[in-house]
């Protein structure tokens, strides 16, 4: 359930990121700006947490985290 959470909020993000959501201020202009820069160089984790520096500290990661713990 976790996974499917987790992987439905990054499908969610480049629809943000693309305006799909015309009308609708689901997230803040910083917040969709970063996510665009991310997704253009997004890090992937390795499982190995002291490679995934790059990959944790990345705004579209800790929203991820943070949507399917709530």
């Amino acid at each position: 359930m976790v996974t499917c959470f987790h992987e439905a909020r990054h499908a969610f993000q480049p629809n943000v990121v693309n305006n799909l959501y015309k009308g609708t201020e689901i997230v803040d202009t910083e917040t969709i700006n970063q996510w665009k820069r991310e997704i253009r160089s997004y890090h992937s984790g390795t499982g190995v947490p002291s490679l995934d520096d790059k990959y944790l500290v990345q705004d579209a990661e800790i929203d991820v985290i943070a949507f399917h713990i709530k």
